[in-house]
């Protein structure tokens, strides 16, 4: 149980750690109830993807650079409510640095090229691009894991769609990466076990220890599967519901 005011900032694992963690935080009321709205945090060892233009671009020219995204997982800023993160244009991150291009197996950055040839390509063709973002799916009961996804379009065609901007839609999956996160085996309620936040740690601590079954949540959280990988487009995604807010996942000294 933590103060409400580390709901923006939480962070639990090091740095240097040598595994990625994902956090689940809810928030609750006075009363120990958790309130509609959730977060997933994510911190601990930096996360680079590896991925060929030629998989999410179709400009002739940039097929043979290789592509990679480097970045800290405290950095994937992931949307409050739900699992994943904005579309961004690849040109962006290009011209950030955040993800680099490199000519065939040379280490030699060759970013100011890719980018003069996407926009020599968008030229032609205004809708020429790819937008990227970042989702936390289910592997089953197993755990979580963190996705690198991508939809062939420029994000200002993305962000004026609301369908194309919720977790469950279909994409081009880049590259997974596994989440070290703490997990309740417990059928219905099978799922991360989350933080809980509360403007009186104490007070709702105790309250929740005397009577655990205050807190409750509806229908919990819907973490989406999607296993597939490949060339665009994709069908249909496997849903888990993991009930993490029932209340026996709450326990006497667990937060």
């Amino acid at each position: 149980m933590r103060s409400h005011t580390e709901y923006r900032v939480y962070a639990a694992s090091p740095r240097q750690a040598e595994h990625t963690d994902a956090h689940l935080l809810l928030q609750t009321n006075a009363s120990g109830q958790a309130i509609e709205g959730f977060r997933v945090a994510l911190d601990g060892a930096a996360v680079d993807a590896d991925f060929w233009a030629r998989d999410i671009l179709e400009v002739q020219h940039l097929k043979k650079f290789r592509l990679r995204y480097e970045i800290r997982p405290e950095d994937i800023d992931l949307r409050p409510n739900t699992l994943s993160s904005r579309w961004e244009d690849i040109d962006d991150l290009l011209a950030q640095g955040t993800v680099s291009a490199f000519e065939g197996e040379s280490r030699e950055d060759k970013n100011a090229i890719a980018r003069k040839m996407l926009d020599a390509a968008r030229h032609l063709d205004s809708d020429t691009g790819a937008s990227l973002r970042w989702i936390v799916q289910a592997e089953g009961n197993r755990g979580l894991k963190l996705v690198l996804q991508c939809l062939p379009k420029p994000a200002s065609r993305l962000k004026k769609d609301s369908r194309l901007n919720g977790d469950d839609i279909s994409c081009i999956n880049l590259q997974t990466f596994d989440l070290q996160t703490v997990m309740s085996e417990e059928e219905p309620c099978c799922g991360p076990k989350p933080v809980l936040f509360t403007k009186d740690p104490e007070a709702v601590s105790s309250t929740l220890e005397q009577n655990p079954e205050k807190f409750h949540a509806g229908n919990g959280i819907k973490f989406f599967s999607n296993n597939r990988n490949g060339s665009f487009p994709r069908k249909t995604n496997e849903k888990t519901t993991f009930q993490t807010v029932d209340s026996r996942n709450i326990e006497k000294g667990l937060y």
